[in-house]
């Protein structure tokens, strides 16, 4: 079974305001592009309320660095309440966000030290005492990563909060 190591914990945005949710998705790929991430949609769902349309989000974001180690970066967005603001040429929508990520490291992807205890308890001492600070590099990496994901992300939120006002009701 691979093992896995939470690096980055539940780094959240919280936002309301002007949304664009179609380039929120964009934005996000153009994201794990750019690194070198391949990105999996891990759900999506939409639901419509009275109050206004609900979405949820689910990306994983993957970046194998060699054949024992991955790094990931999970996102999971929830936008509620939105509502289609009036004449912005864009689909901009009135709304609430939430945007919880996450990194981190998965190793041992192939299971071969996981067949015998002893090869097990010999790997995680070696780990432990010899080569583990080949996994700090791996650890600095996705919290850069995680971190630059989440200040971005933040960037974007905020780039509509200051459209003309004429566009927005």
């Amino acid at each position: 079974m691979a093992e896995k190591e939470i690096i980055a914990d539940n780094l959240q945005i919280l936002y309301e305001g002007p949304v664009d949710p179609p380039g929120f998705i964009n934005f996000v790929t153009d994201f794990a592009q750019k690194n070198g991430f391949s990105k999996t949609d891990a759900k999506m769902a939409e639901r419509v309320t009275e109050d206004g349309r609900n979405m949820e989000l689910k990306y994983v974001l993957n970046k194998r660095m060699n054949d024992y180690l991955v790094k990931q970066i999970y996102v999971i967005a929830k936008f509620t309440n939105l509502k289609k603001l009036g004449k912005s040429p864009k689909i901009l929508m009135q709304g609430k966000v939430k945007i919880i990520l996450d990194g981190w490291i998965v190793t041992d992807l192939e299971h071969r030290y996981e067949m015998k205890p002893s090869v097990s308890f010999v790997r995680a001492v070696l780990e432990k005492f010899v080569t583990g600070h080949h996994l700090d590099k791996y650890r600095s990496d996705v919290a850069a990563d995680t971190n630059r994901l989440h200040a971005q992300l933040k960037a974007f939120l905020n780039l509509h909060r200051y459209e003309p006002r004429e566009l927005l009701p």
